[in-house]
């Protein structure tokens, strides 16, 4: 943008010529709709409020992010899973094995030498380094951009792979941006499963470096303060809840719509959650197939009532298979002819592709956070059957709490009871939910208002 006032968080104010580049900044691009339906809402606004500004991604699978979202993208750490190329043999000359080989292959001799040496270099050694050349050259993407922005994706988290996955992740990325003079911002991310002492200095480091940051519940907001977390620190709705800026406006007519019908026979959306997203490796999973049990008894009591099921998974690549294993139970348990006219299964690959299954619905049982928030900002009842905390505080935030269960006091009894209530009641809950929402967008707005209209015109981040 042409004439740019910009105060590299010091509070001088300098002109600039130069288009504004701002990145967006997270571990998305591996599946997970929620995440991609968060990134594009992101670039909308910024759009909105920044039109010349020059977007570009940070993800773990960057051709992932530029084939959904058109824009370029970087790696946002280094890939463990890539081909690893192997060094170069020694050049053999007259014929004979070079200095190196021949050291190597003396050391093979002494066992006892060459083990250690060898868990050195591909353990120590070769990781490190390619960290450090990793870093270079983030650093080097990284000059010249003004803004890094973090929509979530799990940054306060060290569930996956422990404290030196996402939380080191985003730390070192806010280390670089302050060297690069990168302003970092945070918007609406929630803390969950922060457990290592580690994880949670690197988590209070990270935001500590970020010029403004916001939560999307009190918990968040406090477990960070709790860590000593100074400063400003405000309390926004999940980014999700602005989901119909990426949507068309019939979406919001036909919805409304849908409410007023009276239907004995309802379309039932089911988003569950695959097994490695509750649990790691490694980890008794009865509690988890006793989950695939009662959710699939209590669908099979749906269908056996002649409404329909609709699968809604939001993760592409976690959550297929454990809908095959429920499909496999259903076709065991009921053995009807006309089983697969009742359920709807169709691949989602996309955003669009998942909040048009949701809008087919008339309820929904959801299992993942953004399952949830999308239904609600569709004004779907939803029953949630959570594995997290997170998914709790949402249905009490948005006035639901009476329809949460914990996957660990979920039987099949209980949550009949409560889909019933569901049934009977989906029709004042699904208004109240537009009021919810309607309110929760207005404060998004606000927000992005605040943060990129703020920074193109220099002023300092406030809350509003």
């Amino acid at each position: 943008m042409k004439g740019r006032l910009h105060t590299y968080g010091t509070g001088e104010v300098i002109a600039t010529d130069a288009p504004i580049k701002i990145g967006i900044i997270g571990h998305y691009g591996y599946g997970n709709l929620g995440d991609d339906t968060v990134v594009a809402i992101l670039i909308k606004n910024i759009r909105m409020h920044c039109p010349t500004a020059d977007l570009f991604g940070f993800s773990l699978n960057p051709a992932d992010t530029e084939q959904r979202h058109g824009i370029k993208t970087f790696p946002i750490r280094r890939q463990s899973d890539r081909p690893q190329h192997r060094s170069a043999p020694d050049p053999i000359a007259d014929g004979k094995p070079g200095f190196y080989t021949t050291l190597k292959q003396w050391l093979k001799h002494l066992p006892w030498i060459f083990r250690p040496v060898k868990w050195l270099k591909t353990s120590l050694c070769e990781p490190i380094f390619s960290e450090l050349s990793f870093l270079r050259n983030s650093f080097h993407r990284l000059r010249g951009f003004d803004l890094l922005v973090v929509p979530g994706s799990s940054p306060l988290t060290d569930w996956w792979g422990g404290p030196w996955r996402h939380p080191y992740s985003m730390l070192s990325w806010s280390l670089l941006a302050r060297i690069a003079g990168t302003e970092v911002v945070a918007l609406s991310i929630g803390s969950e499963r922060l457990d290592t002492r580690l994880g949670k200095v690197f988590c209070k480091w990270f935001l500590s470096l970020a010029q403004y940051r916001s939560f999307r519940d009190r918990y968040s907001c406090d477990a960070m303060r709790s860590l000593g977390l100074k400063g400003d620190n405000f309390i926004f709705p999940d980014q999700g809840f602005a989901a119909l800026d990426v949507v068309h406006s019939n979406f919001v007519e036909t919805t409304f719509a849908a409410l007023q019908e009276q239907n004995a026979r309802l379309t039932v959306g089911v988003n569950p959650v695959g097994k490695w997203t509750c649990l790691p490796p490694g980890v008794p999973d009865s509690w988890y197939q006793e989950y695939i049990e009662n959710l699939s008894a209590l669908l099979l009591r749906i269908l056996k009532r002649g409404h329909r099921v609709a699968f809604c998974p939001s993760d592409t690549s976690h959550d297929p298979p454990f809908v095959q294993q429920i499909m496999k139970i259903l076709k065991a348990s009921y053995p009807d002819p006309d089983l697969d006219t009742q359920i709807i299964q169709d691949p989602i690959l996309t955003v669009e592709d998942l909040i048009l299954r949701i809008q087919r619905c008339d309820i929904m049982i959801a299992s993942r956070f953004h399952g949830v928030v999308l239904a609600f900002v569709l004004q779907k009842p939803v029953l949630a059957i959570s594995y997290s905390r997170k998914i709790g505080d949402l249905m009490s935030e948005c006035g639901q709490a009476d329809y949460h269960r914990g996957m660990d006091r979920a039987n099949v009894d209980d949550m009949n009871r409560l889909f019933c209530a569901l049934e009977q009641n989906r029709h004042s809950i699904g208004q109240h939910l537009g009021f919810v929402v309607s309110e929760y967008r207005f404060r998004l707005a606000e927000q992005y208002r605040n943060v990129f209209q703020g920074f193109r015109q220099g002023r300092q981040y406030h809350d509003v």
